[in-house]
């Protein structure tokens, strides 16, 4: 029999609740071959497993590893890649250009390539894990192109992730309409100066992967990385036909495969629903029969009359994305609302937080004290409610069991944060407002993930973030060069696209 570890400390979460949080002293979990065998108090387990290897003190928090609800695996951001904080609908065409192989240098290959990707996702996967998380859902964009080159693009991406110790469960993208903004791409491109419309920086081929395609290559995946957990990802309704949501519904309720998708993240998106359907994004999902508890929705910053209540209903789920959603000028999400209606909610960090540094205890921070309402009668969202998020409610989204909390039988995926160092000075306020209100990605000083040791009392056992940034820089990743002239007249005509048609509901 494997030997098997005796993770203890001052204070052990079992889980993390809105409704009340259970905090047990000198607590301890056993655990044997990745699984939670015993939970109780550290002297009795002690007595029970003599010969475990013992991990912890007793000035450390034992509690579940995090589970980021919404991610795009970058390990360098788009902003240390030289794109600024700017509008979604702006970004868009950057993203877009870059997509093409514009911006890579003349003498980059195909395999610097697939070495860049696996090695930036790693670098994320490392970054993530020195705050804490455990999982994460990965959202996997794709614009156009046959399923042959999705499937070279995406697996050095999958195979880091696979690689790297962590749970992921990845969102394959997929699309079918509208590459540069809110309208149909031949009639957007009429619209430009004949300088912009010859150029081939404005290519397009839309030459879309059928859903069958799709789907044979979800399997494939499924086959090949058995370790992930694969979800369908059309990657936000405006970029999606009507068919295209149907068909991933009906295959959602065939094999019971969860989806994610980008909903309602910008006002000029939902103006666009509204315009196009005569109802909100939420409705319209609804009646397509995608909007289930097999539904996650990332953002949900403009929601309509109504909708509350219907994805309340539907058991979908909204992911929290504050950093992501002030720096691309979104919006703030209603998450006061949507909890008081009885919405199940996760919290994604989305590849954009705070600091560029996935720290999640900051952006969980930042999260709450940006929903408080104002004066003395003023709503907030609880310490504990705002944890829950980032665990067990996380876990729904991810679709995968026992994560995000620790219970018998359950996945060993815990963390341990160093009390006194979080402190500072010793105060009797409950444990979830104390690590809301002082903990930073700094007291980590333990992960372990499914009876792995990624990290103890502060050493890495695996390659650490500042090391894969160096294999990074050595990798020369792609730069962006200046966007030519045809690219700023998109740009431009983008944005007096979208002011045209944001018009507030």
């Amino acid at each position: 029999m494997a030997q098997g570890k005796l993770i203890y400390g001052g204070q052990l979460v079992c889980r993390w609740s809105a409704s009340g949080t259970a905090v047990m002293e000198h607590g301890a979990l056993y655990e044997e071959e990745g699984r939670v065998v015993a939970i109780g108090r550290f002297d009795d387990l002690q007595r029970r497993y003599p010969r475990a290897r013992l991990i912890g003190g007793l000035d450390y928090i034992v509690m579940p590893g995090f589970v980021n609800s919404h991610s795009h695996g970058r390990g360098l951001t788009t902003y240390q890649a030289g794109q600024p904080d700017e509008p979604f609908e702006l970004r868009l065409i950057e993203i877009l250009y870059r997509s093409r192989g514009n911006s890579k240098p003349d003498d980059t290959t195909k395999q610097t390539s697939r070495e860049f990707a696996y090695l930036d996702t790693l670098y994320s996967c490392a970054k993530q894990v020195a705050s804490g998380i455990t999982t994460t859902v990965h959202s996997h964009i794709y614009f156009d192109g046959p399923v042959e080159a999705l499937a070279e693009a995406t697996r050095p991406v999958i195979e880091a992730y696979r690689d790297s110790g962590m749970r992921c469960a990845f969102t394959l993208g997929i699309r079918d309409r509208n590459s540069f903004t809110f309208m149909n791409d031949e009639k957007f491109v009429a619209t430009l100066p004949s300088s912009a419309r010859s150029s081939p920086d404005l290519w397009c081929s839309r030459n879309y992967i059928p859903v069958d395609e799709y789907l044979d290559l979800l399997r494939d995946f499924d086959r090949s990385y058995p370790t992930i957990s694969f979800q369908m990802g059309p990657w936000n309704p405006v970029f999606c036909s009507d068919s295209l949501l149907e068909a991933l519904a009906k295959i959602s309720r065939r094999d019971g495969r969860r989806i994610q998708t980008h909903l309602n993240e910008t006002r000029p998106q939902a103006s666009y629903g509204l315009r196009e359907h005569g109802k909100s994004w939420v409705q319209r999902l609804k009646d397509i029969g995608m909007l289930t508890e097999r539904f996650s929705g990332a953002h949900g910053v403009w929601l309509e009359e109504g909708d509350v209540e219907t994805i309340s209903q539907s058991g979908a789920q909204i992911v929290y994305n504050p950093s992501s959603n002030l720096r691309l000028q979104s919006g703030l999400a209603p998450v006061c609302r949507l909890l008081r209606g009885g919405v199940k909610m996760g919290f994604g960090l989305d590849s954009l937080s705070m600091n560029d540094d996935e720290d999640v205890f900051q952006d969980l921070r930042f999260g709450q004290l940006i929903q408080g309402s104002w004066g003395i009668d003023g709503e907030a969202v609880s310490p504990d409610a705002m944890l829950e998020m980032a665990t067990a409610a996380g876990a729904k989204i991810a679709g995968i069991d026992s994560v995000g909390s620790l219970t018998e039988g359950g996945c060993a995926d815990v963390v341990l944060l160093a009390r006194s160092e979080m402190e500072g000075v010793q105060n009797e306020r409950p444990l979830g407002e104390q690590i809301l209100k002082r903990a930073r990605g700094a007291h980590v000083k333990t992960v372990i993930i499914g009876g792995r040791v990624m990290i103890e009392d502060g050493r890495w056992l695996n390659r650490e973030p500042a090391e894969l940034l160096r294999e990074l820089v050595a990798a020369k990743a792609p730069g962006i060069r200046d966007f030519p002239p045809s690219v700023l007249s998109v740009r431009e005509a983008v944005r007096n696209y979208v002011r045209s048609v944001d018009v507030p509901g």
